[in-house]
């Protein structure tokens, strides 16, 4: 067994570090990742082996702007598919509510207050949280029609910009600047990537969200970085793969209940 740093951004490793000790270093934090082989399930290199056999999109990005891309991940989120979240995006679109023009919370929260016909689903299916989700969205295309955020070329300061912006978190943030920059200084953490991390022995199962968000994403990225993986493409994958099987990621995690990873 050898044991060998992880890389800087900017340096390359000559080869995939299989059976060997890597360390992590973040601004605060120091860890030791077993690099076991890809086809140990759940583990650092299975999940850059899943990432190289998934096809790359062309891009993540939605919306036409930076304003529509904000408005789509902020209808996302806890207790909202994707899908649901798409669709309420589709109807604010195409009734002109994100043309960039003023809109006020009450237009915003009786769009979304108003039953959406999903395919497959035998019953009309009603968005979570119209109300609040209204308030926020609001409140953050305001802001963006009155602010200049940071260019697109500075994805970290755009995205720490963005969490000024309301309801907007750094998870939220993350995943606008991913979508639009496709840049491999971010990373979207949320309960499906955590876990896979802590599983993978990437994370401290000590670090909590949202309070270690930075430590996260340092692991993170240095994890995408090991395995010559972009970032955007293994939270992709590893969200995907998780949100899919839902309750039955528990049986390649090895616990009896999530619950027990966080």
């Amino acid at each position: 067994m050898t044991t060998i740093a992880a890389p800087r951004p900017s340096q390359e490793l000559a080869h995939e570090p299989v059976g060997e000790d890597v360390v992590f270093c973040g601004s605060d934090w120091r860890r030791v990742v077993r690099w076991h082989d890809a086809t140990r399930l759940g583990t650092a290199a299975f999940w850059i082996d899943q990432a190289r056999r998934r096809p790359r999109p062309a891009t993540y990005q939605v919306g036409s702007g930076l304003h529509q891309e904000v408005a789509l991940c902020l209808l996302g989120g806890y207790g909202i598919t994707e899908r649901m979240a798409y669709h309420a995006y589709r109807r604010l679109l195409d009734e002109q509510l994100l043309s960039g023009e003023p809109v006020d919370v009450e237009t915003l929260r009786e769009a979304l207050a108003r039953p959406f016909d999903l395919p497959g689903h035998p019953r009309p299916v009603r968005y979570r949280f119209p109300s609040l989700k209204a308030e926020r969205l609001a409140g953050a295309l305001e802001y963006l029609r009155e602010n200049s955020p940071p260019s697109i070329a500075q994805p970290v300061p755009l995205r720490d910009w963005l969490t000024s912006l309301p309801g907007i978190g750094p998870k939220t943030a993350s995943w606008v600047v991913r979508n639009v920059t496709r840049t491999n200084d971010v990373a979207v953490i949320d309960i499906h990537i955590r876990r896979a991390g802590v599983v993978a022995g990437v994370f401290d199962p000590t670090w909590k969200l949202p309070r270690d968000y930075r430590r996260f994403e340092e692991a993170f990225v240095t994890w995408a970085h090991v395995g010559g993986i972009p970032t955007a493409d293994l939270d992709a994958c590893i969200w995907s793969t998780l949100a899919t099987m839902g309750r039955g990621a528990r049986l390649m995690f090895g616990v009896a209940t999530l619950g027990d990873l966080d």
